[in-house]
């Protein structure tokens, strides 16, 4: 089953600086004024929402975890948002 077409990060719209973090996670970008949630992120290019963190100082490092329906809108421009392409996985 080639999945390649779910996770292809360079395809994803609002990307951070073009930073992926790892097989379907990237920095994702203008989550305060358009996601807010990592769910609607990962929504907003097809696929499903994993895990989500708040990013340090715009790196892929982990500075706390969340889960997917966390509003990072009033606090942060930006996340880490990991996807799925499985069904199954909220």
């Amino acid at each position: 089953l080639d999945l390649g077409g779910f996770c292809n990060e360079s395809r994803w719209i609002d990307v951070k600086d073009g930073i992926i973090c790892g097989d379907c996670k990237v920095l994702a970008d203008k989550m305060g004024q358009k996601y807010g949630t990592c769910r609607a992120y990962c929504s907003a290019n097809g696929v499903k929402c994993k895990g989500a963190w708040e990013d340090h100082n715009t790196t892929c490092t982990a500075e706390r975890e969340e889960d997917c329906d966390y509003d990072f809108g009033a606090e942060t421009g930006d996340a880490l948002c990991e996807c799925t392409s499985e069904e199954g996985i909220f």
